[in-house]
């Protein structure tokens, strides 16, 4: 692995533990940064970045969307008129 990319890696998991650390002591974000290192604008950028990737998690694990069907697809006497799927794999069918 590339020391770089080691090093980028082990300062988001060290920045991690401090956002999570802070969350959980209850501390005013400035009285909290004060015993750091590093100021308080590295800090917000990563509380952002660790908040927008557990956001991100959150919605992947969770879905919410359950497939319907009114009667099984086989006794339908019916034709698919259009169907769609997105990249994301959602698909939407229209019947007659």
């Amino acid at each position: 692995m590339n020391f770089a990319i080691k090093k980028n890696m082990d300062m988001q998991e060290q920045m991690y533990q401090d956002v999570k650390a802070w969350l959980i002591s209850g501390m005013k974000k400035k009285d909290f940064v004060k015993s750091k290192q590093y100021d308080i604008n590295k800090f917000d950028y990563w509380y952002r970045k660790y908040k927008a990737e557990s956001q991100s998690k959150e919605l992947g694990e969770s879905n919410n969307f359950k497939e319907v069907n009114l009667f099984p697809i086989e006794e339908a006497k019916v034709r698919k008129v259009l169907e769609i799927e997105s990249p994301g794999g959602i698909k939407i069918t229209v019947f007659e």
